[in-house]
């Protein structure tokens, strides 16, 4: 089951800070999960809490990836500890380490 997004904080993912994890981009012809692996780059605050905002305040991941070039959207990204969260990635193009996705909590 996915976590709920609007209960996310940063502090729920900064301990995973290039840890893998596991995204779900479809099934293959047998109905079976295909996922690719990306890895958490970056978590980092991007705005103070305002009044009836996200507590702890909005913030960003950058997750790196070298396995496919993915289309921008909603993906269901899971971590073996924190379970699984739908997010919408959105490709930041090659860098060092792979292809980029940004993903912001608001």
């Amino acid at each position: 089951m996915a976590k709920d997004v609007a209960e996310l904080k940063l502090d729920d993912f900064k301990p995973y800070v290039n840890g893998d994890f596991a995204v779900r981009i479809g099934t293959d012809k047998a109905g079976k999960d295909v996922t690719v692996t990306l890895k958490l780059e970056e978590a980092k605050s991007v705005g103070p809490q305002v009044k009836g905002g996200r507590e702890g305040g909005s913030f960003s991941l950058h997750f790196v990836g070298d396995q496919h070039r993915l289309a921008q959207g909603i993906y269901p990204v899971t971590h073996a500890t924190l379970g699984t969260v739908e997010v919408f990635l959105v490709p930041a193009g090659p860098g060092g380490g792979g292809h980029g996705y940004h993903v912001v909590f608001g």
